[in-house]
């Protein structure tokens, strides 16, 4: 009798165990197949869309530093035609006062002669 009821509850145990391993094998299976899920959602992330974008924005910053740089060389040449510029027009004005006085005995001759024409 004593015998039986061990056996009786050696066979509960085991059958306890049976089924707590049942639910274990169950549990590591729906484990497995959520990491699988995620593996594959991984895997489907647009990786290819995002190293394009990449790529296309690394072209779009060399566009623009060279486009920089060219505007750099064209401000520094503008720079200089606008110091040479201001040099050729202060002489000019120079050149013309120059003139301007040359001229002006002349001038005031004239306007002498035409102020005796009138007296």
């Amino acid at each position: 009798n004593h015998l039986t009821q061990s056996n009786k509850d050696q066979q509960q145990t085991i059958d306890h165990l049976t089924q707590s391993n049942k639910d274990l094998t169950q549990s590591n299976k729906d484990q497995q197949q959520t990491i699988n899920q995620l593996t594959q959602s991984n895997n489907n992330q647009p990786k290819d869309q995002l190293t394009q974008s990449n790529n296309n924005q690394q072209q779009t910053i060399e566009e623009l530093s060279k486009s920089n740089k060219h505007l750099k060389k064209t401000l520094n040449e503008f720079t200089e035609c606008k110091y040479t510029c201001s040099i050729i027009f202060s002489c000019s004005i120079f050149v013309l006062i120059m003139f301007l006085t040359k001229l002006l005995p002349h001038f005031k001759r004239l306007f002498e002669s035409i102020d005796q024409l009138y007296q």
